[in-house]
C-alpha cells in the first residue's frame, strides 16, 4: 500500500513558520536543495492544503525561467511542475499546474489513493496534516530541523488526542547545521499489552458518545478512533466533518452532547 509522508522543514522548538507567516529562517542551500530534489523525485504525487499549494504555484512555474537560477533549483522547478498535485481546500475555486481539488471526504480520498499502485505521496502543510493526522492516515514523518528558536507560530504537530508512537528509520545532518530525521509509525504500547497514559485515562471507560447517532456516524466515529466525548474536543467541527459518515444532524447530536459536559468543539484558525 502506498504511503503518506509527512515532510516539512522546521525550527528547534518545532515551528515550520512564524506567528506572521514568515518562512525565511529556513536554510535552502544546494546541498539541501539536492537532498529534497530527490525525495521530490521519488514521491508519485504531492499532497497540498491550500496555503501551501497558493505559496509553491506563486514560484515554481516559472522558476525555470530565471536565466539567474542554479541548476539544482531549475531541477525541482520541472519536477514539480511534472508531479501531479492534490490540493484539499473548501474555498479555492480552481486549481491548475497538473492539479486536482478535493473539497470532502479527505479520509475516504486518501484511503482510495493509498490502494492505488504508484509511488509514495508526500503531504506538506501543517493545518492539512493535522486533519490527516487525526484520521490516523500518515505513515511517516520526514523533519528537517533548522538552528533557530522560533518562540511560536504555527506547530509541525498539532493538539492531539492521543500519542503517536514512532520509530527513527534515518537521519543526516547537512554542512548547514539542519539535521533530517526520518521516523515511521511504530508498534503502540497498547498493542503489545502494555498502557498508556492515554488508555489509564480512557481505556477502562464506556463510551459516552451520545445513543442516538446513525449507524453511519458509529462507524466512522469508530474507525477514527473516537469513544469518548473528551477526545472529540480535540477535534474541530470541520476536521470531523471529513470523516465519511458525519453530517449536520450527527454533528449537532455531538455538539449537544459535548456542551452537556461543558465541553466543545477545537476552534482552529
Amino acid at each position: 500500500m502506498r504511503k503518506v509522508i509527512y515532510s516539512m522543514s522546521v525550527s528547534l522548538d518545532g515551528y515550520v513558520e512564524t506567528l506572521d507567516n514568515k518562512i525565511d529562517w529556513v536554510i535552502v542551500d544546494e546541498e539541501f536543495h539536492l537532498f529534497a530534489n530527490q525525495q521530490a523525485r521519488e514521491s508519485s504525487v504531492f499532497l497540498y492544503g491550500r496555503r501551501l499549494y497558493e505559496l509553491m504555484a506563486s514560484f515554481w512555474p516559472t522558476a525555470e525561467t530565471d536565466s539567474s537560477a542554479p541548476s539544482f533549483v531549475i531541477e525541482f522547478a520541472r519536477i514539480w511542475k511534472d508531479k501531479p498535485k492534490i490540493v484539499f481546500s473548501r474555498t479555492l475555486e480552481k486549481v491548475e499546474w497538473n492539479s486536482r481539488l478535493i473539497r470532502e471526504n479527505i479520509a475516504e480520498e486518501i484511503m482510495k489513493l493509498k490502494s492505488q499502485p504508484g509511488g509514495d505521496m508526500g503531504l506538506g502543510g501543517a493545518e492539512i496534516a493535522s486533519v490527516f493526522m487525526q484520521f490516523g492516515l500518515i505513515d511517516e514523518y520526514h523533519v528537517f530541523i533548522n538552528p533557530v528558536v522560533l518562540g511560536g507560530g504555527t506547530p509541525f504537530f498539532p493538539a492531539l488526542s492521543k500519542a503517536i508512537n514512532l520509530r527513527l528509520v534515518d537521519k543526516r545532518t547537512f554542512r548547514s547545521g539542519v539535521v533530517y530525521l526520518s521516523y515511521q509509525l511504530a508498534e503502540s504500547p497498547s498493542s503489545r499489552g502494555e498502557t498508556t497514559p492515554l488508555t489509564n485515562q480512557t481505556g477502562n471507560q464506556e463510551s459516552d458518545l451520545p445513543n442516538g447517532l446513525g449507524r453511519p456516524a458509529q462507524r466512522a466515529l469508530a474507525g477514527a478512533g473516537f469513544s469518548l466525548l473528551a477526545q472529540l474536543s480535540e477535534v474541530s467541527e470541520s476536521e470531523l466533518l471529513q470523516l465519511h459518515g458525519i453530517g449536520p444532524n450527527a454533528l449537532a447530536q455531538l455538539r449537544s452532547a459535548l456542551a452537556a459536559k461543558r465541553l466543545s468543539f477545537a476552534k482552529r484558525k
